[in-house]
């Protein structure tokens, strides 16, 4: 009979900042014959041994005329219907139900679930109907399960599986001897989610107290001009903070330069936050516990997953608080303190690997293919 069969479904193949479906991919290969299923594949894609990958540039088009008129037209995209269909996002879970490949797996990763049905309310219905009729639900943490769950998915229906990282060869414990700049990473894009207003209002705080050499390395792109004002209320927040003169942003970088600017780090700040359109992180950004693996101390906040894949090894606060991410700092500024919480972060991180979950994503989608859900 062979191996069983996985069809993974995305909108495209594969943007820069979806590398967690790469490394699925990676991760089941050898136990899965993998398929993609795109509308486009995009120059540079990686690739993995032995996926095939089909691309339906009127995909979208085409699953509407099969919900439609229900002709059955996949044979000619060469598709296999025995399969586990495995839908990456919410809304494209939606469209692959014309697709009539059961069992379907639908994985939510965060926006599609809470600031998605916000910002576009037509989707609650389409939701609804998918909720009723996929098989199953994925998400990557125990926070978002509950956020999916109050969303309408039958909680019983949904699963926890998270999603791993890649971590550095070798961890670097962090030192400090009081003299050197202290270097502070913020690890994300611009966009109110992150909080950045908060870290910068928190790390000037700090700096103003302690006046000792400094440096902060804003690492992110402002992703649409949605985000726009949002960057000018946080460039407005540096100058208030005296912060213009050690705050360095670098736009979005490749992840080699992402790591060696962590290399050079004492500390990062990543102050997630629920931002006004009800838009989260949903899970936790995997920038976390990638960067903890490399040894890299977190101070960050009680909000969706983080606390789930952070444990005790990060410095936490709550949302939206200058004053604890000051404090946070000043207790992590000392030489033993910076040093205890860097072996904790690497240790951390280091059980946050992909191999950790291989045996879960496994069972999961054995089962999956036996129909034994």
């Amino acid at each position: 009979m062979g191996r069983p069969r996985i069809i993974h479904s995305v909108r495209e193949y594969l943007p820069i900042t979806q590398r967690w479906i790469w490394e699925t991919l990676r991760l089941l290969e050898g136990a899965f014959d993998q398929w993609i299923y795109t509308d486009t594949h995009l120059p540079g894609a990686p690739s993995v041994d032995g996926v095939s990958v089909r691309v339906d540039r009127r995909g979208r088009w085409r699953r509407r005329w099969v919900a439609v008129v229900g002709v059955d037209v996949w044979g000619r995209l060469r598709l296999p219907h025995r399969a586990v269909l495995f839908s990456h996002f919410g809304p494209r879970g939606y469209h692959d139900l014309a697709l009539r490949i059961r069992p379907q797996v639908v994985r939510f990763y965060g926006f599609d679930i809470a600031a998605l049905p916000m910002r576009q309310p037509q989707w609650k219905p389409l939701y609804r109907r998918l909720f009723q009729r996929a098989d199953r639900f994925v998400v990557e943490g125990p926070a978002m399960k509950q956020a999916l769950a109050k969303a309408g998915a039958p909680a019983d229906r949904i699963d926890v599986l998270p999603i791993g990282i890649e971590p550095p060869a070798h961890p670097r414990i962090r030192t400090w001897d009081g003299t050197e700049p202290f270097r502070i990473l913020l690890p994300h894009a611009i966009r109110e989610k992150k909080g950045v207003l908060y870290a910068v209002r928190g790390i000037g705080q700090w700096y103003r107290r302690r006046r000792i050499p400094l440096e902060v390395h804003l690492v992110g792109d402002i992703p649409s001009k949605f985000d726009r004002p949002y960057w000018e209320r946080v460039r407005a927040e540096i100058r208030r903070q005296g912060l213009g003169d050690v705050l360095h942003h670098h736009g979005f970088v490749s992840f080699d330069r992402l790591l060696s600017l962590a290399t050079e780090a004492h500390a990062a700040v990543h102050a997630s936050v629920t931002a006004s359109d009800g838009d989260t992180e949903g899970g936790y950004p995997h920038v976390i516990p990638t960067l903890m693996a490399a040894g890299l101390p977190f101070i960050t906040t009680r909000h969706a997953d983080i606390p789930f894949v952070v444990g005790d090894a990060a410095m936490l606060v709550d949302e939206r608080d200058a004053d604890a991410i000051a404090a946070a700092l000043d207790r992590l500024a000392e030489p033993a303190a910076l040093t205890a919480w860097s072996r904790r972060a690497a240790e951390r991180g280091a059980q946050w690997t992909w191999p950790r979950w291989k045996d879960d994503y496994i069972r999961f989608f054995q089962k999956a293919a036996a129909g034994r859900f």
